[in-house]
């Protein structure tokens, strides 16, 4: 379900079937604000490019499908210490796992570690 053409005027009628809404730089470009929409029928959208009245060009990351339904909390920050912005997604077994370098073409996730990464400096988490 997604808002293809959407704006923001159209919210009653295609912005209630997102589920899960986060902010970030997915797309790499410095001071645009990208939005990762997770939408009721299990379908991820990146919107890059989001500016003051438009949501900019939209990318389906993943079609419907049950699989992402059960994605209870979307994330978005620079986990993997390559200095880009990642999507963390908790699923409702309670499951955490990390999209490094998100983009329009996603990466496989991966396990999260029990180490903490911030552009080259390693931390205890």
């Amino acid at each position: 379900m997604s808002a293809r053409g959407a704006s923001p005027t159209r919210a009653r009628s295609t912005w209630k079937y997102a589920a899960q809404i986060t902010a970030g730089r997915f797309n790499a470009a410095e001071y645009v604000t990208n939005l990762m929409v997770r939408w009721t029928d299990g379908e991820l959208t990146l919107y890059t490019g989001v500016s003051s009245g438009t949501f900019g060009q939209e990318h389906q990351l993943k079609a419907r499908n049950e699989s992402w339904e059960h994605a209870t909390l979307l994330a978005a920050g620079e986990f993997s210490g390559n200095c880009r912005c990642d999507l963390m997604v908790r699923w409702s077994d309670g499951e955490l796992d990390t999209y490094t370098g998100t983009t329009p073409r996603p990466s496989a996730p991966r396990r999260v570690s029990t180490t903490a990464t911030t552009c080259g400096r390693t931390t205890p988490s």
